[in-house]
């Protein structure tokens, strides 16, 4: 893991690589992540890769080996009341790419305190009003998920992920 910061902001790169063998038959994985994050004084910038891959041998035929890419940036301006996030995933030779705007929340915003007290019911009305999305996150990009998990809050956190909340989202700090 290395961190750097200069005098405007500060950015952190994570990498990780794992590499993977079973003995039963010859299966080798790999998984490398990248992550960049950026903080100043327009706001907050995280940039992700993700790649995947598998190749396996059993009884001396090749099986087709799996690939997938993922790229993903989310823009969290300091000016805006919504965030960008830009994601593109190709697999198999296919290409997916997804643009997404979500609100930004207040801190003071009674969402967070439902969430992390667990009261479904009341966030569930906040929804069916269109008070507040899903997908709505903070200033650091915590989505609603991340404080649900956070309190342990097991019926919260399946209810997000049932309306389609990404349990791979990545908040300003990487985490």
């Amino acid at each position: 893991m290395e961190a750097a910061a200069n005098q405007k902001g500060s950015k952190q790169k994570l990498t990780d690589s794992n590499w993977s063998q079973t003995s039963s038959s010859s299966v080798s994985r790999r998984s490398t992540t990248y992550k960049v994050v950026y903080r100043g004084f327009l706001g907050s910038i995280v940039t992700g890769y993700l790649s995947e891959s598998e190749d396996s041998d059993e009884g001396g035929r090749s099986k087709e080996p799996y690939a997938r890419d993922q790229w993903s940036w989310i823009f969290i301006p300091s000016f805006l009341s919504r965030c960008v996030q830009v994601q593109c995933v190709s697999s198999m030779g296919s290409v997916e790419r997804t643009l997404r705007t979500c609100p930004i929340l207040p801190d003071f915003h009674p969402a967070w305190n439902l969430c992390k007290y667990g009261k479904v019911a009341s966030i569930q009305e906040l929804f069916s009003t269109r008070e507040i999305s899903p997908f709505a996150i903070n200033k650091t990009g915590e989505t609603l998920l991340h404080v649900a998990t956070g309190w342990y809050q097991s019926e919260m956190c399946r209810l997000l992920l049932n309306m389609g909340v990404g349990a791979d989202v990545v908040d300003a700090y990487g985490g």
